[in-house]
């Protein structure tokens, strides 16, 4: 691809080192019982074989990625009870009238973001609409015939097709919330979001660092399928990978005066520069 600046030995090795650095420092789901091998293709490959998923299911990862977008996860992952219990309902929420929206505004349990609050309510009205044209979300995911792992470009064209109309119907749906919405229910889709960029152009995968762009949050889309390729692996499994190493322990890692001695990928990336 003429996007990727390494050569392919070079993004297998980073991929490697990542691994051997979440194991080193004991990442959970990266460090198991003795004997356990993070490197077992069988781990980094496992996906859902069947979608399977309930209307409330469904109803909470539209309206949580929704808050996702734009936040850091932590700060959603605090709050996600107090969203589940204020959103959960949403033949609750369909019927929000002003003063509870407004009432909403000032609830310290959530995230008090308007816009996102209103297009929540206006998506319950939505999913209510899809519930009674289809009988579920469920059934409505699967009329797009699209499998969870798609393995030619008629399976793309039809996920590009579900994607399309699921921004059509919500509001808020932009392409990376509508991708972290199918990755959360169980489609081998990638979140092309910050973490993801920053890490391609900090191992010098990419050339610059990738913009917020529709065009190049499609480019990231394409070069995580292409490593994805390159390790035998679905790209939500690169998705995982990269978000446990940049957002997780990595994070810890990556501070703004980087640990490099507790990171394993070799040469150094372009924070080690900033280490005292």
């Amino acid at each position: 691809m003429n996007s990727i600046k390494k050569s392919d030995d070079g993004i297998k090795e980073n991929v490697l080192q990542i691994i051997n650095t979440m194991v080193k420092n004991k990442v959970d789901l990266f460090y198991k019982k003795s004997g356990w091998d993070p490197f077992d293709p069988s781990y980094l490959s496992r996906y859902e074989e069947e979608l399977k998923i309930t209307d409330e299911k469904f109803w909470e990862l539209c309206f949580t990625s929704i808050f996702y977008a734009g936040f850091r996860a932590q700060t959603v992952d605090d709050k996600y009870e107090g969203l589940c219990e204020c959103f959960g309902d949403y033949n609750k929420v369909a019927n929000f009238n002003e003063e509870e929206i407004k009432g909403l505004l000032s609830n310290r349990k959530i995230i008090r973001h308007e816009s996102k609050i209103r297009a929540i309510v206006d998506n319950a009205k939505t999913f209510l609409s899809v519930i009674k044209d289809y009988g579920s979300g469920e059934k409505y995911l699967l009329s797009f015939s699209v499998p969870l792992i798609q393995q030619n470009d008629n399976d793309l064209k039809k996920l590009e097709n579900l994607k399309q109309d699921l921004r059509d119907k919500f509001k808020r749906f932009g392409p990376a919330t509508t991708d972290h919405f199918l990755q959360r229910v169980g489609f081998d889709v990638l979140k092309a979001d910050i973490i993801i960029r920053r890490l391609f152009y900090r191992l010098e995968i990419t050339e610059e660092m990738l913009s917020t762009s529709e065009e190049d949050e499609k480019m990231a889309r394409e070069i995580s399928a292409y490593i994805a390729n390159l390790m035998g692996i679905p790209v939500t499994s690169i998705d995982r990978l990269f978000h446990w190493f940049g957002r997780e322990k990595g994070a810890e890692i990556c501070t703004d005066k980087p640990k490099c001695h507790l990171c394993l990928v070799s040469p150094k990336c372009k924070r080690s520069d900033l280490v005292a």
